[in-house]
């Protein structure tokens, strides 16, 4: 084989496997985090990158310009020969080998399609310019005049109308990877050049810190946050550049087998040199430094479950008047809790995690307090009513609290709850007595043992209540069932006789019990969740009594 043909099929060679290469980078404009990489490699404090179109003959055609360029220590000859242009061939000698890995990150220019990449970079009293042509071929310039740090250009024809969208993707793949980085990043839109119409950017967003209730870990260069929040997120970084990103149980999957539900409520951050990609850095490796990782943010995710349940502690234990702010805290702190399954059940089951008129209380507690299975919430502000104590407890909760995390942890120890205005109802007594075929329907309430006694009247001013349970001792008040009710026990009952319920008991014969009284016990029975079997018993004593031919 002839030296020629040799350098042909070293070049082929070479082409090949550089278009093996800039294929790995998912997206075309995944360079310009290669870039900001290498800025911050050179200990840059700045990285701008500019983008501008400059006119190309007649009409719309247009040659665009990225330009980014840093402060750092740029290059020199020996750099620039022994690492930077390793991997590509020079427009000489066509030669190309695989030594080294400094240029597989700038590979990631060429998938842009440039026409030319011009580097243009110095360091110690030099500098340099290499031009790349669109195979990547190169050609090496010493500069007349020094210069600091590097400046790549990419140089790519097209027409006026693609700016925008150029524009667009430019900033999205800068915030996409580079809003985190330590040091400041540029975006300058010039587009045509006009100074009237250049637009200048700083690419930048807050690293987590400084929440409400978040865990911390720092050592050496590896930080990791995680906090409660309402939009779950996870972020994987090194050096400040993200590798992966998205949903927490999409980016952390071994983690989401093993805390299932927490990272549900979770923003997760965590840079570290520990975490490895593949070579177009789309895909963080599973390795044993992400691994390490993964270990630490799982042992976080049970540090902040136990700090909220301390933070509840402390709230609901505190002498402190009970204002917007704490409640507020106290919902946030709830909310996130709830979520965290990895809580045993008696933990929750006996920590402070309520607060009353007379102070802190558990579960335990309320559960044993709840004779009907019921629990009231009421506001700080709102007046004591004597007539539930003993039977309703009472809780200091807001409307914010009843479905993210208060219903549904009260429903698991078989509790239900509801607002005091919901619950708890003004009884006016009404004139006269029960009608005939409701009376023999409470009757029958009494016989099994559902009921103490029935009276009619009006549990408020709608009517839309078919019935309330009478409080101990009070005449005044009742509890209506708006949510589930668990009585062992009988109780006095209230009938409103203004609802459809009462209306059709009383349109019912007396005479025959299997038709109106029956039904109408049953029926109130079920609203109750009362003892049905037991009605039924005393339905059949009664049949028994007037030798009536049970119906099945």
């Amino acid at each position: 084989m002839t030296v020629a043909r040799e350098r042909d099929a070293t070049a082929s060679v070479a082409s090949a496997m550089l278009e093996r290469l800039v294929q790995q980078f998912a997206s075309p404009y995944d360079f310009l985090r290669e870039l900001v990489q290498n800025a911050i490699d050179a200990q840059s404090d700045s990285c701008e990158v500019a983008l501008s179109m400059h006119r190309d003959g007649g009409g719309d055609r247009v040659v665009f310009e990225i330009a980014v360029t840093d402060a750092g220590s740029g290059m020199d000859e020996a750099i620039i020969d022994d690492q930077f242009t390793r991997m590509f061939a020079s427009q000489k000698t066509r030669d190309l080998t695989m030594a080294g890995g400094f240029g597989v990150g700038f590979v990631s220019v060429f998938a842009w399609e440039p026409e030319v990449v011009l580097v243009q970079t110095g360091r110690r009293d030099e500098g340099w310019e290499i031009e790349f042509d669109a195979e990547a071929a190169y050609v090496k310039r010493r500069l007349v005049d020094p210069i600091e740090g590097t400046c790549v250009r990419l140089l790519r024809r097209g027409h006026a109308s693609e700016y925008a969208g150029i524009a667009l993707a430019v900033r999205r793949s800068l915030h996409r990877w580079c809003r985190f980085c330590p040091i400041a990043i540029d975006f300058c839109d010039l587009g045509d050049g006009h100074e009237a119409s250049a637009r200048r950017e700083r690419i930048h967003e807050r690293r987590p810190g400084g929440e409400p209730l978040e865990a911390v870990h720092a050592s050496a260069d590896t930080t990791i946050v995680v906090s409660f929040t309402s939009e779950p997120r996870a972020v994987l970084l090194r050096h400040g550049l993200v590798l992966a990103q998205g949903e927490p149980q999409h980016v952390l999957p071994a983690l989401a087998s093993q805390h299932a539900g927490s990272l549900d409520h979770l923003d997760v951050w965590a840079s570290s040199p520990s975490l490895s990609t593949d070579i177009g850095r789309d895909r963080v490796l599973h390795d044993a430094g992400r691994r390490l990782i993964e270990q630490r943010i799982g042992d976080m995710i049970g540090q902040l479950g136990e700090r909220a349940l301390a933070e509840i502690r402390q709230l609901v234990e505190s002498a402190a008047p009970w204002d917007e702010e704490r409640q507020r805290q106290y919902t946030f702190l709830h909310a996130h809790v709830a979520c965290e399954r990895s809580i045993p059940a008696r933990v929750l089951d006996t920590h402070p995690l309520f607060r009353t008129r007379d102070g802190a209380t558990n579960l335990l507690a309320l559960r044993k307090a709840a004779r009907w299975g019921v629990v009231s919430r009421t506001s700080p502000e709102a007046a004591e009513l004597d007539v539930l104590t003993g039977v309703v407890p009472e809780l200091w909760a807001s409307d914010d609290d009843e479905e993210p995390w208060l219903a549904p942890l009260l429903a698991s120890r078989k509790l239900h709850c509801a607002s005091r205005e919901q619950l708890v109802r003004e009884v006016s007594p009404a004139a006269g007595e029960l009608d005939p075929g409701v009376a023999r329907a409470c009757a029958l309430l009494v016989d099994a043992g559902v009921a103490a006694s029935v009276r009619r009247g009006h549990l408020g001013g709608d009517g839309r209540l078919p019935l309330g349970v009478g409080l101990p001792g009070a005449t005044t008040h009742a509890v209506v069932p708006v949510v589930p009710l668990s009585i062992r026990e009988p109780v006095p009952l209230w009938l409103d006789d203004r609802h459809p319920l009462y209306a059709i008991g009383a349109c019912m014969p007396d005479h025959d019990i299997t038709v109106g009284p029956a039904a109408l016990a049953l029926a109130i029975t079920t609203i109750l969740r009362g003892d049905l079997e037991a009605v039924r018993r005393a339905i059949d004593d009664e049949l028994a009594r007037q030798k009536v031919p049970r119906r099945r």
